[in-house]
């Protein structure tokens, strides 16, 4: 890894059931609706895998939206993975059937490793 002090590590797509405790401090990026307000604050996001509460310092997406969060996984006081948005973007424009068609093909195909 570079010693770039403003070099981050990639934000790896993950569904928001398999972030733990364990994944406190990696960078992800999640995708799902906003399925509640927790304050000025926060949100509850969700996809079919699960639900994650989200902090953030921007303004917080409407209720229903579908949206694609980048951030670093935190563990609340309460030891549940919460996550610290970077950069939120709506993806209502997004063809969500074309996207999952899409999503499936690739995971389908081997991956190369690097020798």
């Amino acid at each position: 890894m570079s010693s770039d002090p403003f070099t981050r590590t990639p934000a790896v797509f993950t569904d928001i059931g398999q972030i733990t405790s364990e994944y406190a401090g990696r960078r992800v990026r999640i995708m799902g609706f906003v399925v509640d307000h927790q304050d000025q604050s926060g949100f509850i996001l969700s996809d079919e895998t699960g639900r994650i509460s989200v902090l953030s310092e921007e303004s917080i997406p409407q209720l229903q939206s579908f949206v694609r969060v980048f951030g670093s996984v935190a563990v609340s006081g309460e030891g549940q993975p919460i996550l610290r948005a970077e950069i939120i973007q709506d993806l209502a424009a997004l063809d969500k059937q074309l996207y999952s068609k899409t999503r499936k093909i690739i995971e389908a195909v081997p991956r190369r490793r690097n020798s």
